[in-house]
């Protein structure tokens, strides 16, 4: 039984990424085949048979190059696991990073040139010197190769995501106190996500406005930017937890998202396990993960208003990938790492 070292500061903040980092742990955890030893931002708690290290340091800052590493190799752990992929660039301790994707790659946004190329240095640095490399999804890993090689390829696992046990479908009082909450009146679309260039928000709220379709279209999102899309049939929900998510997805005449680029799109799961029609762009892992339980669209203006018009059929709850599997496959690669000499 091998001690592990697992970067856990991203829980706590609410991200995607927390969420990931919180739900595999619980799932590696659960599996006992590991000690743990997790390292927080001060505040965090985390019910868990694990050993808690506090390490107050902001991602992507000279910290994490310079006292992170000594943090680290002071747990005295076997491994570590980074649930991201910007672990140091010179670690001592041998470590397993995962890639959520490289949209950044295609979608830079406003990043400024330098940004990029220190992304890029990272990414490229890091996954050289991972032991093993651990993708969300077939997408991703091919993905990788494509930028990186197949030597890269060579030693990266696709893990999966999945929903958590917060989505399942609501019953009727939950989903009038989320109704209630934001002031819903009529049938709605239902978006989960942020609101970065990459998510296509602005064809999807064309589209809708184009469809003159007597529904609402909600935006479930903690981005600021998203309030520019704010008016006659378009609500900016900021906010929602899981439980409130939950009962939009068990009450919306479908989830919607029309991305240009995804690793995984953990919201198409969550809504499919809610029982909650899919209407998604066809691009990047979104077709992977719906498994052929999604409408797949063009993410073009015209596409999405014909696709808003027509009627979905009622959807099954259904689960296309769970944590436990995802934590299991996780192990697997870790398990591969602390028998792995470095390459």
């Amino acid at each position: 039984m091998a001690l592990i070292a697992v970067d856990g500061r991203f829980l706590g903040t609410g991200t995607g990424l927390a969420n990931y980092t919180r739900h595999l742990l619980e799932a590696m955890v659960e599996e006992g085949s590991h000690d743990y030893v997790v390292l927080t931002r001060p505040g965090v708690e985390l019910n868990l048979p694990v050993k808690v290290v506090e390490a107050d340091i902001a991602h992507y800052s000279p910290a994490e190059q310079t006292r992170l590493p000594r943090i680290v190799s002071g747990t005295g752990c076997d491994l570590a696991f980074f649930p991201h992929f910007n672990a140091p660039m010179f670690s001592p301790t041998p470590f397993v990073v995962t890639v959520h994707d490289l949209i950044l790659h295609r979608h830079p946004g406003g990043a400024s040139p330098a940004k990029r190329a220190i992304y890029r240095t990272l990414l490229r640095r890091n996954l050289n010197a991972a032991r093993r490399v651990i993708a969300v999804s077939e997408w991703t890993r091919q993905d990788l190769i494509r930028h990186y090689g197949p030597r890269v390829g060579a030693k990266c696992s696709v893990s999966g995501e999945g929903a958590g046990p917060a989505f399942r479908p609501r019953d009727l009082g939950e989903i009038a106190a989320a109704r209630s909450r934001l002031g819903l009146q009529r049938d709605f679309f239902v978006y989960a996500g942020n609101a970065k260039p990459h998510k296509n928000l602005e064809t999807l709220v064309a589209a809708h406005r184009a469809s003159g379709l007597d529904i609402d279209l909600v935006l479930v999102t903690g981005d600021p930017d998203a309030t520019r899309y704010q008016g006659t049939g378009v609500v900016v929900a900021r906010g929602v937890d899981d439980d409130g998510l939950a009962a939009l997805y068990s009450d919306a005449r479908a989830f919607v998202t029309a991305s240009l680029d995804e690793g995984y799109c953990l919201p198409v799961a969550e809504a499919l396990a809610c029982g909650c029609p899919v209407i998604a762009s066809e691009c990047g892992a979104i077709p992977e993960t719906a498994q052929g339980h999604a409408r797949l669209v063009a993410p073009t203006v015209a596409a999405w208003t014909e696709a808003l018009r027509s009627p979905t059929s009622d959807q099954p709850p259904i689960s296309v990938g769970d944590w436990a599997a995802a934590g299991r496959r996780t192990l697997e690669a870790l398990d591969l790492a602390l028998v792995t000499r470095s390459t």
